[in-house]
């Protein structure tokens, strides 16, 4: 029986209050022709994030909103609706979530690529091992995680493409944006190939640790790569940690699925999107009642030092 995860646990106000982080964004267009929108795109939002956090069928979703509401949005109505929002609103949440919980300075900057199947949803859940790495209908993911002082591993960027997209060419677009200084940069082997995506890794990083290694015939020569190979023979127990961007990738397939219901990359794309924003946010939650229960505790405990004395 698979455990129940703890990432599931995101009510319709929870939601709802996600949803309103873009408000702003989602303002009802004006002198539009034809008929008025019957329901908003906060509403049809609200739905699509419960449909992904609890791994729902369209279908699925129709049958529950009916049963807690008593109404629901035909599903031709949702899937239309769902097939014309902006990958540039998820981005959006996603950023105003991320600027909520990072800061300038972290601990770890961790990149790794990872796949999420599509188009044959209950085909490839019954798939492993190589026949999974076989399929062609996958969205290519890059997923930088960041771990930030107070140990939270956050997903700090998402970066997606058509299959078997170069994880390279995904990744670079992340580090140039990336507005945080980090203590260490852990990365694989595929990353230190070329000198490119090094330089960009000490621009941001203090420490880079990336698994280079000599040849059999041909030795590493280029400084900037042998700089790394030699950082990276130091502080092999260091780079053990990478196993934190795994954990956070297999901890969100885990708990939304690793599939998509869906029959095009765009739209498949955008499951992704929620999927990890939906990951940021229960972070964000969890680190707002973490600290809401420490200073009522702090105040008991300072309550009680003042009744002894």
């Amino acid at each position: 029986m698979k455990k129940y995860s703890r990432l599931k646990d995101l009510s319709f106000n929870d939601i709802e209050n996600l949803i309103n982080l873009i408000d702003d964004k989602l303002k009802e267009p004006r002198n539009k022709r034809g008929r008025p929108r019957k329901y908003s795109d906060k509403f049809i939002l609200i739905l699509l994030f419960y449909k992904t956090i609890h791994n729902l069928s369209f279908r699925d979703l129709r049958f529950f909103m009916v049963e807690i509401f008593g109404y629901s949005p035909a599903i031709s109505t949702i899937h239309y609706r769902f097939s014309k929002l902006s990958i540039s609103v998820l981005e959006e949440l996603f950023n105003r979530i991320v600027s909520e919980l990072v800061g300038k300075e972290v601990e770890l900057f961790i990149p790794d690529g990872t796949g999420f199947g599509y188009d044959g949803m209950y085909r490839l859940n019954w798939m492993r091992g190589k026949e999974i790495r076989e399929v062609s209908s996958h969205v290519k993911t890059v997923v930088v995680v960041v771990r930030d002082k107070d140990g939270r591993d956050v997903v700090y960027g998402v970066s997606t493409g058509p299959p078997y997209s170069d994880e390279r060419r995904l990744v670079e677009p992340l580090i140039k944006r990336a507005g945080v200084r980090a203590e260490v940069v852990l990365a694989d082997g595929l990353y230190g190939m070329g000198v490119k995506i090094l330089k960009e890794f000490k621009e941001i990083g203090t420490k880079v640790i990336v698994p280079i290694k000599d040849g059999v015939w041909n030795r590493v020569r280029h400084p900037i790569r042998r700089e790394v190979m030699e950082t990276y023979k130091r502080e092999r127990e260091m780079y053990k940690k990478r196993y934190i961007v795994e954990q956070v990738i297999g901890k969100v397939k885990n708990a939304y699925g690793r599939c998509e219901g869906a029959r095009k990359l765009e739209n498949a794309i955008k499951f992704v999107w929620m999927k990890f924003i939906a990951y940021n946010y229960w972070v964000l939650i969890r680190s707002y009642f973490i600290c809401r229960y420490l200073r009522v505790l702090c105040g008991i405990m300072a309550g009680s030092i003042v009744i002894i004395g």
